[in-house]
């Protein structure tokens, strides 16, 4: 049985705050996978409004990993 759902929801501004655009969409679905369908929906919007701003360290910041210190025989150095 397909059912129509009217979902309302709000979405952040870049200060956190509400603003003040509602996003209204109208659906005509099964209502078994209905409610999957408006989650996955409501995701894909909020991860589009997230800033972006992660990092990793490269190769060059990352401490250690660099040259052997010295060579492994033929220096006389005990174990």
């Amino acid at each position: 049985m397909a059912v129509q759902k009217i979902i309302e929801y709000n979405s952040l501004d870049s200060n956190g705050q509400i603003s003040s655009d509602k996003y209204n969409f109208t659906l005509n679905i099964l209502e078994d996978s209905g409610n999957y369908l408006i989650h996955r929906d409501i995701l894909r919007h909020q991860l589009s409004q997230k800033q972006g701003t992660v990092s990793t360290k490269t190769r060059s910041e990352v401490r250690g990993g660099g040259k052997k210190p010295w060579q492994q025989k033929g220096t006389g150095r005990a174990r």
